[in-house]
């Protein structure tokens, strides 16, 4: 939960949707990276919830 959280974070400040005066704000590299973060913390989630089933 929290890798999705940060990740998407990381994400809209790479798009430059939040402006916080971050080194990361508008750099594509942040998007990329924050997209990753949020596709495996999804894919984490959805592995540790199947196995509890």
């Amino acid at each position: 939960m929290v890798l999705v959280l940060i990740g998407g974070v990381w994400l809209i400040q790479g798009l430059g949707l939040v402006t916080t005066g971050s080194f990361m704000d508008g750099q594509g590299f942040w998007a990329v990276i924050g997209g990753v973060c949020v596709a495996g913390g999804l894919v984490a989630l959805s592995r540790s919830r199947r196995r509890r089933t």
